[in-house]
C-alpha cells in the first residue's frame, strides 16, 4: 500500500512578527528599575540579592517581561498575516449599514482578477489562490480604490532598532548566613526537643549568627551604547479570502444571469424565425 503524505500547511512563522512593544532582556529591565529606586533613594544598594527590596524588583522585572510578551502576542494575533484560525464573521443585519447591491464596476474589476497556482518560497507543493498585489492592480486599473474594500490588506512597519549587547564579567556580592555562638546577630526560633515526659515538643531558643559577604564573578550582558537594526522596515500584503470568495460568487452569479438572458433572447429569436417560416 502506497504511503500517503500528510498535507502541509503554510507556516506563517516564516515571517518575523512585528514587535509592537520592544522586548528587553532581564538585566536591562532590572537595572532600569534599580536606577528609578536609586533616583528616589540614593543610598539604596542593589548588590545583595537577599535584600527584600531586591527580591521585589526581581519579581517586578519578570512580570514586565511576561506582560511585554503577552501584549505583543495578543496584538499580533489580530493581524491578518498572523491569524492562526478562522473566526465566525458577524453577519447580523442590525450591525450593518449602507446595505446594497455590489456595483457592476466592482464586479467588472473582479472579473479581471486571475486565480493562480504557486509554491511558497519555503515549500515544495503546489497551492492555489490569489496574489494580493495582482488583486490590488486589477481593482486599481478599473478605478476602484482597493483600500476602500475589506479584501485587500497591507501591513507596514517601520525600522526597529535595539541595543548591541556584549558579555562582561562583573563581581557581585551575596549574603551568607553563618551560625556562630559569638555572632553579632540573633534570631528567636523553635527547635524540636524531647520533653521530660518523653513527648516531642518545640522549645523556643535563640540562635546567634553573623553575615558574611561572599563575592562571585558572574557573566552578564551589558549595553555597549551602540544601536543596531533588529528589524528592517518592510510590508506584507494579505487577502481576506472569505471576502474574495464572496466577490467571486457575486461575479459568477452575474455572469450566469447574463448568459441566461442571452440564451432566452436567442431562443425567442429562433422561435420567431420558426413561426415566420
Amino acid at each position: 500500500m502506497a504511503a500517503t503524505s500528510s498535507p502541509t500547511t503554510v507556516d506563517l512563522s516564516r515571517f518575523d512578527p512585528p514587535t509592537i512593544v520592544e522586548q528587553l532582556d532581564y538585566e536591562k529591565i532590572f537595572q532600569r528599575k534599580v536606577a528609578r529606586v536609586q533616583a528616589l533613594l540614593p543610598s539604596f544598594d542593589a548588590t545583595i540579592d537577599s535584600d527584600p527590596a531586591v527580591k521585589v524588583l526581581q519579581v517586578a522585572t519578570y512580570d514586565e517581561i511576561l506582560l511585554r510578551a503577552d501584549f505583543n502576542e495578543r496584538l499580533q494575533k489580530s493581524m491578518v498575516a498572523y491569524a492562526a484560525s478562522p473566526e465566525i464573521s458577524t453577519s447580523d443585519k442590525r450591525q450593518k449599514t449602507e446595505i446594497g447591491d455590489i456595483p457592476d464596476l466592482l464586479l467588472d474589476a473582479w472579473g479581471d482578477v486571475c486565480w493562480s497556482r504557486f509554491k511558497f518560497t519555503d515549500g515544495r507543493r503546489w497551492h492555489f489562490g490569489l496574489i494580493a498585489q495582482d488583486v490590488y492592480a486589477a481593482l486599481k486599473k478599473r478605478g476602484v480604490d482597493p483600500f476602500d474594500l475589506a479584501p485587500v490588506c497591507l501591513d507596514e512597519w517601520a525600522e526597529e532598532t535595539g541595543p548591541t549587547m556584549q558579555e562582561v564579567e562583573v563581581e557581585k556580592s551575596y549574603e551568607k548566613i553563618v551560625l556562630d555562638p559569638n555572632g553579632n546577630r540573633e534570631q528567636k526560633t523553635t527547635l524540636p526537643q524531647i520533653g521530660n515526659d518523653g513527648e516531642l515538643v518545640l522549645k523556643p531558643v535563640t540562635v546567634r549568627y553573623r553575615i558574611e559577604i561572599e563575592k562571585k564573578t558572574v557573566t552578564q550582558l551589558e549595553d555597549t551604547g551602540v544601536s543596531q537594526v533588529t528589524r528592517p522596515a518592510g510590508d506584507l500584503w494579505g487577502l481576506r479570502y472569505v471576502e474574495c470568495l464572496a466577490l467571486e460568487a457575486a461575479w459568477q452569479r452575474r455572469e450566469i444571469a447574463r448568459m441566461r438572458q442571452r440564451g432566452d433572447a436567442l431562443e425567442a429569436r429562433l422561435l420567431a424565425l420558426e413561426k415566420a417560416a
